[in-house]
């Protein structure tokens, strides 16, 4: 979401000044672009460095992801588990920690220090919690102005709808998110009609002829394409216990294999989360079916490329609707057990894995939809470039 603001940003102020905080595989993304990024290793200066290196080095022991360097890791857990020994105490935040992992950081104290280093004239991020939570607060509490970019619906649940304070201005994908928010006791003045900018190069004639040349170069023109964009799911384990895990969408693939092999006039493309594929079991070769490098492999031609798509509750079936292709989801998944896209009017659900290949078939012989009048048409990025210029008085 962040980068086709910072391009629409300069091409409407070419003098702007912009700092980057990426985090995690975040930062790859950001160079593969030509961005000169910051990451807590290029910061963590600012919290305790001797605290942060111990216990980042103790703490980052199965916390390690292939894409994103071991030392921004360890810096990363290294300062987050300081402030959190700021907030709560040795005790409260060990046992905060060992309850909870990375999902009780929220370094509060970090981004304070950095607002004073960097003294930005406005503050944006997207709704994601932790580091761009406290972002967003720092700033607050420092007086800067601030933009938050929600990426998805808001709905009922949703823990941003429960933070104490939003920012000066909050940009909505679509009308129904702006109700949503205003129904949950936002002021409706803070809130500005935007589209996603994550999704802004689905409208980008170049990505179209990238999909033309993706289905070239894998052989498959002619045949119906169906992208699978899987997550791990919060699922019931034995004992009613829910725990994230694989196993769902190493089903679900399964299942699609198995599908693709019986037709012969369809393709799969399989593609899991970047944060999570390198925990998906990789299955044989199989004709007619491309794993998606979703580090390095682009999304959005992906996407144009695809006849339907089948999620749970990634964004890529938002993505999908709003560029024309079909979506299946799966409403048996643990993530539409919070958010379902069938209810939304966005997809057709698949009620189970047992339907799959009843649904896949139906759609396979059905004609490709149209842009779901749902979405926003356009690119977002130029609306939310021009919301920050005049935040910053510029």
């Amino acid at each position: 979401m962040m980068l086709p603001v910072i391009r629409a940003l300069r091409a409407a102020k070419p003098g702007i000044h912009i700092d980057l905080l990426a985090l995690t595989t975040a930062r790859s993304a950001a160079e593969a672009v030509g961005e000169k990024p910051l990451g807590f290793l290029d910061l963590v200066h600012l919290a305790d460095t001797g605290f942060a290196q111990e216990w980042g080095g103790r703490l980052a022991q199965g916390n390690v992801h292939p894409a994103v360097d071991p030392f921004e890791t360890a810096a990363y857990i290294g300062v987050n588990y300081w402030d959190l020994t700021q907030q709560h105490g040795a005790d409260g935040a060990r046992a905060l920690y060992a309850r909870e992992g990375r999902y009780s950081f929220y370094p509060i104290h970090f981004f304070r220090r950095i607002i004073r280093e960097l003294t930005p004239d406005v503050v944006v991020a997207t709704n994601s919690p932790r580091s761009e939570q406290a972002a967003l607060d720092a700033a607050m509490e420092a007086g800067i102005p601030t933009v938050s970019m929600i990426d998805l619906f808001a709905m009922a649940g949703d823990a941003y709808l429960l933070r104490p304070r939003h920012a000066d201005r909050v940009t909505a994908m679509l009308p129904q998110v702006r109700d949503n928010l205003v129904a949950a006791g936002m002021d409706a003045s803070r809130i500005v009609v935007t589209g996603n900018p994550g999704f802004d190069s689905l409208f980008d004639p170049a990505q179209r002829r990238a999909a033309q040349e993706l289905r070239r170069s894998l052989g498959w023109e002619g045949l119906k394409i169906f992208l699978w964009a899987g997550i791990i799911e919060r699922l019931p384990s034995e004992g009613g216990a829910v725990a994230p895990g694989t196993a769902f969408g190493e089903a679900t693939e399964a299942v699609l294999r198995r599908w693709v092999a019986r037709r012969e006039d369809v393709a799969a493309i399989v593609r899991y989360h970047p944060n999570e594929a390198h925990h998906f079991a990789a299955q044989p070769p199989q004709k007619r079916v491309y794993l998606s490098r979703p580090l390095s492999d682009p999304l959005h031609p992906q996407i144009l490329a695809a006849h339907t798509v089948l999620v749970t509750g990634s964004t890529v079936g938002v993505e999908a609707a709003s560029a024309g292709a079909a979506v299946l989801s799966l409403e048996s998944s643990g993530s539409n057990g919070v958010m379902s896209y069938e209810k939304l009017g966005i997809s057709r659900g698949v009620p189970n894995l047992a339907t799959l290949e009843a649904c896949l078939d139906e759609a396979a012989d059905s004609a490709p939809g149209a842009p779901s009048a749902r979405m926003q048409p356009g690119p977002a990025s130029p609306r939310i470039a021009q919301e920050i210029i005049a935040l910053a008085g510029c």
